[in-house]
């Protein structure tokens, strides 16, 4: 879905993303454009953060930034705690 419209391909319900011109929305994640050059990541409560995950949001934040460098500003949430493989990816 990195080059398509996910929603024109039905990926949207394959992946559980909600996607709007600023938003992406995923079941344990949002990844919000608030200006040109600002993300907003949130990722919510108590959740294992996985690879994955990780990935999945890098590729929302390349999508929504159009390939440009931004400055992101990251919450994770209360308890949240990403795995062994995701802390090395970062």
């Amino acid at each position: 879905f990195y080059c398509l419209n996910p929603n024109e391909l039905g990926l949207s319900k394959r992946y559980g993303l909600k996607i709007e011109n600023k938003m992406i929305e995923r079941q344990e994640s949002t990844v919000t454009i608030l200006d040109e050059d600002i993300l907003l990541i949130n990722v919510r409560q108590n959740y294992n953060f996985t690879l994955r995950d990780f990935k999945e949001l890098k590729i929302a934040s390349i999508r929504l930034a159009k390939h440009k460098g931004v400055y992101s500003i990251i919450d994770i949430g209360e308890k949240t705690i990403p795995d062994k493989e995701a802390r090395e990816a970062c």
